[in-house]
């Protein structure tokens, strides 16, 4: 799937600390929930409207959105996997050798690229993608 694919995608999990409106992750989730998505944030600590796996979350998020360190990265990209979840985006900076490698080997599809930036890129031909009002 590319990009564009991936961005229809309607039920996304971003994995890493979006509690703090300072990191990408918190950043990455209040776009896509700004844009008409539905938006899970999942961190190994959990905390104040976030999980702390992909097996607790209220939906089968249709996307995990990996910000995270690529070490605790490889834990959901295994959960995601025995959950059935198949599409993967890599943040830059939690993409590494292993990581893609990982996910070749479970044959999750898999998009290396910044969501803020996509966003932006594809908002015009997306018919959803618009801030809500």
């Amino acid at each position: 799937m590319d990009k564009e694919g991936m961005l229809q995608q309607r039920i996304w999990a971003v994995v890493g600390d979006a509690n703090n409106p300072e990191k990408p992750a918190s950043r990455v989730a209040q776009r896509l929930a700004s844009m008409g998505y539905e938006v899970y944030q999942v961190h190994p600590k959990g905390g104040p409207s976030t999980f702390s796996s992909l097996r607790t979350l209220p939906h089968k998020p249709d996307v995990v959105c990996l910000v995270i360190n690529p070490i605790a990265g490889a834990v959901y990209l295994q959960e995601a996997h025995d959950l059935g979840i198949q599409h993967i985006w890599i943040q830059p900076g939690a993409d590494t050798p292993e990581i893609l490698a990982r996910c070749r080997e479970l044959n999750l599809d898999c998009i290396q690229a910044c969501v803020l930036v996509e966003t932006v890129n594809l908002a015009n031909h997306l018919p959803f993608l618009h801030s809500r009002s």
